[in-house]
């Protein structure tokens, strides 16, 4: 799996999967504010969620945090997308809402673009240190800004894809480890400020993408210790890559195999991109004890899941596929068959390793 990539877009993901769930459940009596403004953002007409009326309403309402964060959702991707709003909305949002999650998942890809702009959020953020706010927030923005920027970029052109960046941006190339080592004091920072589960999920998970394996499992045990079991499907496949990674392949495949149960990712709220991302995982275990039956089961159970916001949009991992490609070409084909047709019908990556597979069958 290419561990890094999904590290850092972890944030975007989740930013979409909280706007699929506002829309599927009620809001909660209690709600906090970001939660809160989402839920008004969504049930605005859709008259009143183009930039330009967002825009009027803040001019006559600057704290409204509903169309401040509306806009940012829709100022960092496609052809919405405006640097200079982008940069205005964000610093004014991290005035009034520094913790919101919205900050880095609008801002991910323009970070890359620009990378003077990591610096100048990472400078406004630590401002609103102590003064009022939720400081855990803070400090896992900080630590999220800084994380993405540690991590070495091993697939740019589907990193620069995926993040609707120039295919020639400049990106880490090699790991960095004082953008790192602030990332992990944040994070930690964090986790003593909150008993939220998400520093120590982020922490755990950015060890492991930094290979850092002897803190990694021990940060990974803690985490796990905080969510319910219902909710673990996302950290129990990071953890049992951090466990294969460490050659510690018995528990590795014991955690993998518990995501299934416990994934809600999919639209009708059943497995999805993570048990698809634990079958890959499974199936490439399978391949390293010589077990190709078991890792073509894998293959194809990975697609045995429902669409969610992850796979029909960046759709699957292909590396068990590539590796499967010579020995067991009909599996491939099947597998990336279901693919086009269930969940990214013109993924082009898709379509030529279909016809590849079909010559070579």
């Amino acid at each position: 799996m290419d561990i890094e990539i999904i590290g850092c877009v972890a944030a975007l993901i989740l930013a979409f999967a909280m706007w699929r769930w506002s829309q599927r459940m009620e809001l909660p009596p209690v709600a906090n504010p970001e939660l809160r403004a989402l839920y008004e953002w969504e049930n605005l007409p859709d008259s009143e969620k183009t930039i330009e009326r967002a825009e009027d309403h803040l001019r006559e309402h600057p704290d409204d945090l509903s169309r401040r964060i509306g806009i940012l959702m829709r100022l960092g991707y496609g052809d919405n997308h405006d640097s200079t709003k982008l940069r205005h909305h964000t610093l004014e949002l991290i005035k009034r809402l520094p913790h919101s999650m919205d900050i880095v998942a609008a801002n991910h890809g323009e970070c890359f673009r620009h990378p003077g702009y990591r610096d100048e959020l990472v400078v406004a953020l630590s401002a609103q240190l102590g003064q009022g706010f939720k400081d855990a927030g803070i400090h896992t923005n900080l630590g999220d800004i800084f994380g993405h920027a540690a991590l070495p970029i091993t697939e740019p052109e589907r990193f620069c894809e995926w993040n609707e960046l120039p295919p020639d941006t400049p990106l880490p190339e090699k790991l960095d480890e004082e953008k790192l080592d602030r990332a992990i004091l944040h994070y930690e920072a964090a986790a003593k400020l909150s008993d939220d589960s998400i520093p120590a999920e982020r922490l755990a998970q950015l060890l492991s993408n930094a290979n850092r394996l002897d803190a990694a499992i021990p940060a990974f045990e803690k985490a796990m210790e905080m969510i319910p079991e219902q909710s673990r499907a996302s950290v129990l496949v990071d953890y049992g890559e951090c466990l294969a990674k460490a050659k510690r392949t018995k528990e590795a495949i014991a955690m993998l195999e518990q995501v299934r149960d416990c994934d809600t990712e999919g639209f009708e709220n059943g497995p999805g991109c993570h048990t698809m991302e634990a079958e890959t995982l499974l199936g490439h275990l399978a391949l390293e004890r010589k077990d190709q039956r078991g890792a073509v089961k894998h293959l194809l159970a990975s697609t045995d899941v429902q669409g969610c916001c992850h796979n029909t949009t960046r759709g699957f991992p292909m590396s068990l596929a590539r590796e499967l490609m010579d020995r067991e070409p009909k599996a491939v084909a099947e597998f990336c068959q279901t693919v086009l047709d269930d969940f990214t019908p013109q993924h082009e990556g898709f379509r030529r390793m279909l016809k590849d597979v079909e010559k070579a069958a």
